[in-house]
């Protein structure tokens, strides 16, 4: 849309605001008044978040927020009855006489269902279940709620492993710990997370995902998941849009401690640990809140990884799989925390002003030691030994500043946002050990074609005497996000008769968004005989070193045996159900990592004469490859508007325009084998911008008291990666490979239809039956060919220019070069499934077994696309392109099932909670032959959580203690190569448990 047509949408919008307004006041004259409140728990006096209360015979009515507050506008004036319903409770009436164009405060009290004669006290499970119905039920949106009663309640690291329980959720995790979610199938990526609103920047350098191991649960009051946005929200949201509000100031002074201890069985250790506090208070007469909570916390996320690449040779009924590489690696890891966020609030007569501020860093201290075996048919059969090590730094930060004001015939919100991630590894060494000769004479390519990494490292003859030091390296990574955002929001209620009434809603956001990469690497050869000038300073820096004749450079090598790593225990029992062996043998970080530190970070010695010349990776490469400045502006704007008729049914659909503009720099860069003075790098920089415009509708029926069905049609959109967008080009140092980046990617567009039953009631709970469907068009995906007989998209391989030079100036290999490059998917994709969800408490059986609480929900989904595959043939001096063939597969990261389960039971101040996880086996990597794709196996874990809290009366009301019990199942991470079944990756972290006592006062 031009900018013309967006000032027409934007008076056409204020037009129908003129109409509503004055419609509006028309009735008002008619005598319309306010009611205003906050609906409570009769007994605790807690406020009760998503109860409905509505004017009897009107189709008007209002649901309670966060804080229990309700406002009706526009309610009929005279002798009027409010209904008020909330599952888990009573149903209520309350009569009342509305003055004309007055304002009546009505607090409302209800009381937990109960068998008659007896009284039920809603405690701990049971509260944070009902409580998160009943927002689910009272929203007009398709959303699952994950509400702060139920969020104290799980045993859970953080946001992603508490969202991971929803319907159609699953989870990445790291090292055993939830850090990225996918919803329905659809990568992280795909998904928008905000905070009170704010959109939070990617944290990834190479793709758009957010990752929420930072996020502590304690200061969240609730996780709203909407599979389906109206036009308000933010459209890059293909899978859904999450949004998790965070804790504010109640009345009164409120305090909250929590200390926790942990083991981790795979270390054996008893080092983990968390601290957390808050306290809130509210002044001058409850009109200025301010809410602090501080974390710090050290949790252990060692494991050991396995992961293996595979090669198919051969054509047709004769193609076979082999082993290409084995990687072993013990990864030792400590994972620091800290976290805060502060909430102002000021309340206006009619209004609030909102500051909210919330950080998060995670330091992460890790040690790798690793293994990786080249068979004879693959970089010439060698064993490569690497041990590594370093200490990053993540933050993550959001600043709002928002306002809220009430006219009555008018409500408007303004904000701004600012959003900050910076990544930063100031420096992550690397040292290399080499061992060549290292297989059995016996093995040979014949005998490697079918046969599982189990049975390949039998063939292994280790030998630490031929194990020499092959190299030193060290990597300096940075990647800064920075997000500032403004909005603005217009909402007109209108009634047209006392059962036709809603609201007209419109408003737009700016956001401008910087993203740099940097990243640099430097290595120095230690092995080769063009490297014998580093080995000689090494000797003479560290002359008792004891060299070994191994081959590589003329004067010797160094010997590995110099850096033996005293600890048996770091290589020693490698997963052991694999049956893949240790280690072998491994180094320390420490000596080596002096070495290392001599050559490249003490310039002022005089001794090493090659410490000026420590070269980037294969030059330019290590310097410029993955370099980059991504400036990114997006607009956008809406209008929208609900209507309801009678208490049965509601219609809200409108329509959101999104524009982005986006400038980005990267580089062009040649590898270099050697130091050698030839192209390195050049700037490139593109310009693109797209723009849409998105109708949205969502419906909903109330068929009965204890049914409804729910509609919704939406478009949504997913913006391409960083790794495919940014212009990058890469050449190999012989001209032969290359790959490209594409800016002119466009965004993923979906077309998403919702159909979703609810039968709800006291006796029932919460039963859902949902139905969803989606085609998406334009996924992106890589492909790969033979540069100058397909030019790449975008680049003409003989005539056009990157950073000023043709294709075949930087390097390329003429009629031999094969690129990758990224292309929008011409075939759509379809994705489709059912999600049901079942949340019950036994409130009707008699004691003791009315404190067992239920919650189920399954997911299954199919999807399907064709992925194109492009293969080419030598015909004498010619490349000749085969026809273009497809084969069908399902979407990476969408698992065919999803079953999440809990059964919990309360009794007075105890709980106790068992949970259950079911992901079904998930496709990973899909490459150009079906025959080298990979999946992630099936996965089960089960979690426990057992608590105390101390009862009013007792000594200390409040004082909590509980025991959190994590994978009990000790399940690993695991994914296989799909024909052959064989094992790809695996990642083995192991059971942990928490002892914690909490105090609330």
């Amino acid at each position: 849309m031009s900018s013309s047509g967006f000032r027409i949408l934007f008076r056409s919008l204020a037009a129908l605001s003129v109409f509503f307004v004055v419609s509006s006041q028309t009735l008002m004259a008619a005598g319309t008044g306010t009611v205003r409140g906050r609906v409570f728990d009769k007994d605790t006096k807690d406020p009760l978040p998503g109860a409905t209360i509505m004017v009897k015979g009107t189709s008007i009515g209002a649901a309670s927020d966060l804080n229990g507050r309700y406002i009706i506008r526009n309610a009929p004036s005279g002798q009027q009855t409010l209904t008020i319903s909330y599952i888990g409770y009573n149903s209520t009436t309350i009569d009342l006489n509305l003055p004309d164009n007055g304002d009546i405060e009505q607090d409302i009290y209800l009381e937990a269902k109960a068998i008659t004669g007896q009284t039920v006290v809603v405690t701990a499970q049971a509260e944070g279940q009902v409580q998160a119905v009943n927002q689910q039920l009272s929203s007009n949106s398709i959303v699952n709620v994950v509400s702060a009663k139920k969020i104290q309640e799980l045993p859970d690291f953080n946001a992603a492993e508490a969202l991971g329980r929803l319907p159609g959720i699953s989870v990445t995790r790291s090292s055993g710990e939830a850090d990225k979610i996918v919803i329905r199938g659809l990568a992280p990526q795909f998904n928008t997370v905000a905070i009170n609103g704010v959109t939070l920047g990617a944290t990834d350098s190479t793709n758009r995902s957010v990752d929420l191991n930072q996020i502590n649960p304690n200061m969240i009051k609730t996780i709203e998941v909407y599979k389906d946005i109206t036009p308000d929200m933010d459209a890059e949201a293909i899978g859904g849009y999450v949004n998790m509000e965070l804790n504010d100031a109640p009345s009164g002074l409120h305090t909250d401690l929590l200390w926790q201890s942990g083991y981790n069985k795979f270390r054996s250790k008893y080092s983990n640990y968390k601290v957390s506090g808050s306290v809130s208070d509210r002044f001058f007469g409850d009109q200025l809140g301010a809410y602090l909570l501080l974390s710090a916390e050290q949790v252990d996320r060692s494991s050991d990884q396995l992961s293996a690449g595979y090669q198919v040779i051969g054509a047709g009924a004769q193609e076979q799989v082999r082993v290409g590489n084995l990687l072993l690696n013990r990864h030792y890891e400590s994972r620091n925390r800290v976290s805060g966020n502060l909430l102002m609030d000021y309340r206006l007569p009619n209004g609030r002003i909102v500051l909210s501020s919330f950080f998060g860093r995670l330091n992460p201290r890790t040690s790798d030691y690793s293994l990786n075996y080249y068979p004879p048919w693959n970089n010439a059969g060698w064993q490569v030994y690497n041990v590594s090590g370093g200490v990053s730094t993540n933050d993550l930060m959001t600043n709002s500043l928002e306002g809220q004001y009430d006219l009555g015939f008018l409500q408007f919100d303004v904000g701004a946002a600012n959003d900050y991630v910076w990544n930063r590894t100031p420096s992550a060494p690397y040292i290399q050990f080499l061992q060549t000769n290292g297989w059995s004479p016996t093995l040979n390519a014949v005998i490697g074609a079918g046969m599982s990494p189990q049975t390949l490292v039998t063939y292994s003859v280790p030998k630490d005497s031929n194990i020499a030091l092959a190299g030193l390296g060290n990597q300096v990574l940075s990647f800064k996000n920075t997000n500032q955002a403004y909005q603005a929001n217009v909402k007109i209620p209108f009634v047209i008769t006392s059962d036709a009434s809603g609201f007209f809603k419109f408003g737009g956001k700016y956001t401008d968004i910087k993203r740099v990469n940097d990243d640099t690497r430097y290595y120095a050869d230690a092995y080769y005989g063009g490297s014998q000038d580093v080995i000689n300073d090494i000797k003479r820096l560290y002359p008792t070193l004891i060299m070994a004749p191994l081959g590589g450079a003329s004067g010797g090598n160094i010997s590995a045996l110099n850096f033996t790593n005293p600890d048996p225990t770091v290589w020693e029992n490698f997963l052991p159900d694999q049956h893949v062996g240790d280690l072998n043998w491994t180094s320390t970080l420490g000596y080596p990592n002096q070495v290392r530190m001599s050559l490249f970070d003490d310039k002022t010695n005089p001794s090493t004469v090659v410490q000026n010349q420590i070269a980037p990776v294969n030059g330019a490469e290590g310097l410029y490859l993955n370099d980059y400045t991504y400036l990114e502006k997006l607009s956008a704007g809406y209008g929208m508007a609900e209507l309801d008729l009678g208490q049965q049914f509601m219609v809200v659909g409108g329509v959101r325009y999104e524009n982005d503009a986006n400038n980005i720099t990267a580089y062009a860069v040649k590898q270099q084998s050697v130091r050698q003075v030839a192209f390195n790098q050049d700037t490139i920089n593109a310009v693109t911008t797209n723009h849409f415009l998105l109708p949205m509708v969502q419906a909903k029926y109330k068929i009965t008291d204890w049914l409804d069905v729910r509609y919704a049609y939406t478009q949504t959109l997913g913006r391409p990666d960083f790794t495919a967008m940014i212009p990058r080009v890469y050449i190999s140092s012989n001209g032969g490979y290359g790959s490209l980046g594409n800016p002119f990617l466009v965004p993923a567009r979906a077309y998403n239809h919702d159909v979703i039953l609810s039968f709800y009631s006291n006796s029932i709970g919460l039963f859902t039956l949902d139905g969803f469907y989606k085609q998406i068009n334009g996924f992106i995906y890589q492909r790969g060919y033979p540069l100058l007989v397909h030019p790449p998209v975008a680049f003409d391989s003989t005539t056009s220019t990157v950073g000023g030079y043709t294709l075949l100036q930087l390097g390329f290999a003429p009629g031999g070069a094969t690129i990758n490059d990224w292309v929008n998917n011409p075939h759509p994709a379809y994705l489709r499934g059912v999600e049901t969800d079942f949340e019950h408490r036994f409130w009707y059986l008699p004691a003791p077994l009315n404190g067992l609480v239920l919650g189920v929900n399954y997911t299954h989904i199919w999807s399907n696309t064709l992925y194109p595959i492009i293969r080419s043939k030598s015909v004498g001096k010619s490349v000749i392109i085969l026809p273009d063939s497809e084969y069908a597969g399902r979407l990476v990261q969408q698992p065919t099932d999803i079953f999440n389960g809990s059964i919990g039971y309360d009794l007075g101040g105890f709980s106790a909670r068992v949970s259950f996880i079911y992901q079904g086996a998930v496709l990973t990597a899909v490459n150009s032959d079906v025959n080298n794709n990979y999946q992630n196996q099936s996965y089960f874990r089960a979690d426990a959580a057992v608590r105390y809290l101390l009862q009013p009366g007792s000594i200390l009301p409040g004082l909590q203690f509980y025991l959190n019990l994590n994978n009990l199942t000790a399940r690993p991470d695991e994914s296989n190569q799909v024909t052959k079944g064989f094992i790809s990756y695996e990642n083995f972290y192991g059971f942990t448990a928490d002892l914690g006592v909490r105090y609330t006062l």
